[in-house]
């Protein structure tokens, strides 16, 4: 016996009409970057993206790990080392690194540290971290790949909120790597764990002060 197409569009069931806790199941197989462009679809994806659920909060680099068991074999001090060299237009246009921040196509992180964070057994690096060259770097036109100028809006949900890893670094100590050795100039340390923004915000500051001395 056939069922006419009409009653089957009647009773055809809506993703939307999953329960919430199977929906999250859902989402808790999606990379970090889908999840952000998934909470755009509509109002009750964008309130469950992360909604109260801690593993999606901590999919998204928001929140620290539930088992906090795992903290206490895991390091909670790293060093990130960078390398300031000239911009690719071979010289500095103090207005335009204020505007649009092009400076940033002078900071890249060292080969040897993004092998160290790459090849890391116990921390989990956040994708901007892993991949810090090609998201930070103007391409060739030199606009960024990341919104850098800061978002005073109170969306909870941006990469200026996330933390720098999983366990969260406490302490992130910031090396310049020059003639092959390696300085530090600066260490930000925060309790809940070291975020994207402050680090973004310290290497902006921190490079547009080596271009000047260099302009």
């Amino acid at each position: 016996m056939f069922t006419s197409s009409a009653r089957l569009s009647s009773t055809a069931l809506n993703i939307n009409d999953l329960p919430t806790e199977v929906l999250e199941h859902v989402f808790l197989d999606l990379d970090i970057f889908v999840l952000l462009r998934i909470r755009r679809v509509c109002k009750l994806w964008y309130s469950l993206i992360p909604g109260d659920s801690p593993l999606l909060a901590e999919d998204l680099f928001l929140k620290p790990s539930h088992n906090l068991h795992a903290y206490s074999f895991t390091t909670s001090t790293m060093d990130l080392d960078f390398e300031i060299n000239p911009p690719r237009n071979g010289h500095v246009d103090s207005n335009r690194l204020h505007s649009s921040l092009a400076f940033i196509d002078g900071l890249s992180m060292t080969r040897r540290c993004l092998g160290l964070i790459r090849t890391s057994e116990e921390i989990i690096f956040h994708p901007i971290i892993l991949n810090f060259n090609y998201y930070v770097q103007g391409d060739q036109s030199g606009r960024p790949k990341l919104n850098l100028i800061p978002d005073k809006s109170a969306e909870p949900v941006k990469w200026r909120n996330m933390l720098v890893s999983m366990p969260p670094l406490t302490e992130l100590r910031i090396s310049q790597t020059w003639g092959g050795k390696a300085k530090v100039t600066c260490v930000l340390r925060a309790k809940d764990g070291v975020k994207l923004g402050d680090l973004i915000d310290t290497l902006l500051g921190w490079g547009a002060k080596e271009i000047d001395k260099s302009g």
